[in-house]
């Protein structure tokens, strides 16, 4: 694999040298043809161009070779032993970087599945239905989406309203929980789940216990540190604090999750390109796919962050984010990420690396 790398790469060294050494050729021999020395202005050249200088004893025009030395033929191309030198030393180099690039290859893919607002493409979003779905395909974790109703209960709700989900234009923050508790938000995404309720996080929270870990999206609609405050206090009166991780865009939620319990593990969710986000008090980054490149991945992880990338729903695009080595898929389908990572658990050394390589020539 080593070689085959080295060997394209020396191609591109290769390639370039004989179109430079070609240019030149055509470049010389036209001048010749024109009768001009090297050091003429040619036909179209300022009046008083200066003479053509002559190599004592012979008519021809004197050329000025490499480091000012004269040479006899301008067209002739450089001395063999100089392009041997030059292949050397570029297939020296097509080594190395084929040695860089195959020692930041990790051979062994340690991602994790998070079944996104539950296992959305089964069951509807934020619903009981979906987490007990992703509980079954086997993802680590599901996210889901967590809002305070006008009465202070975290539900799980996306949108700022119920329009999409259950055809109602009210907020969730003006409604209180006994207002909503009774709308169907499963009938709009299939017949068989009419009359699925809106949840509280707390029940989410006790089926997941032993079952699933949980990414809490926190949506700040009003006051960040009430809502942080109430997720807080639901993890701590359900012991769950190991087994959630809370997500945001919100920074100051963020912040006051951290003060209040240092324990839980945070994540800021990035879904445009911002200044210097590993500079957050944060543990990882949750990052759209959209902006999710090569460079913004390697930082995070330089800097001790890890990288969540969503909504990751093909599995060519899954396949990259492996291999730029994120540590965790937020897909609407887990069944496809973990069906993807077997098939790799069971590749061969050689296989994986085959795939790795082909996956870093396409990026």
């Amino acid at each position: 694999m080593a070689g085959y790398l080295a060997a394209s790469f020396l191609g591109e060294f290769v390639t370039v040298t004989a179109a430079s050494l070609t240019i030149t050729r055509l470049y010389a021999g036209l001048r010749r043809f024109q009768g001009l020395g090297p050091d003429d202005t040619g036909p179209f050249g300022a009046p008083g161009s200066p003479p053509e200088r002559r190599v004592p004893g012979k008519g021809g025009p004197l050329a000025v070779g490499v480091m000012g030395l004269p040479q006899e033929n301008p067209a002739c191309p450089p001395h063999g032993g100089r392009i041997a030198a030059f292949l050397v030393l570029a297939a020296v180099a097509s080594l190395a970087t084929a040695a860089t690039i195959l020692s930041g290859f990790d051979l062994q893919d340690n991602v994790q599945v998070t079944a996104h607002r539950g296992s959305s493409s089964g069951a509807p979003e934020n619903t009981l239905a979906a987490v007990r779905r992703a509980v079954e395909e086997g993802a680590d974790y599901a996210e889901i989406d967590v809002r305070l109703t006008a009465d202070g209960c975290a539900v799980l709700l996306h949108e700022r309203d119920l329009f999409r989900v259950a055809g109602l234009k009210r907020k969730v923050a003006d409604l209180t929980y006994d207002q909503i508790r009774t709308l169907d938000v499963g009938g709009w995404f299939a017949p068989r789940f009419r009359g699925e309720p809106i949840p509280l996080l707390s029940e989410i929270v006790t089926f997941a216990q032993g079952r699933i870990k949980l990414n809490l999206d926190l949506k700040v609609d009003t006051d960040p540190h009430a809502c942080a405050e109430r997720v807080v206090s639901i993890l701590q009166q359900h012991d769950a604090l190991q087994d959630c991780v809370v997500s945001s865009a919100n920074i100051q939620a963020l912040a006051h999750i951290r003060r209040l319990d240092p324990s839980i593990r945070t994540g800021y969710i990035i879904s445009q390109s911002l200044g210097k986000v590993t500079a957050l008090d944060v543990d990882f980054l949750s990052v759209s796919s959209r902006i999710a490149t090569p460079g913004l991945i390697a930082t995070a992880r330089a800097a001790g962050r890890e990288v969540h990338v969503w909504t990751v729903n093909h599995p060519r695009e899954m396949a990259r984010f492996i291999d730029l080595g994120v540590d965790n898929l937020i897909t609407a389908r887990p069944l496809v990420a973990i069906a993807l990572l077997e098939k790799r658990v069971a590749m061969s050394q050689g296989e994986l690396l085959v795939a790795k390589v082909q996956s870093w020539f396409l990026r």
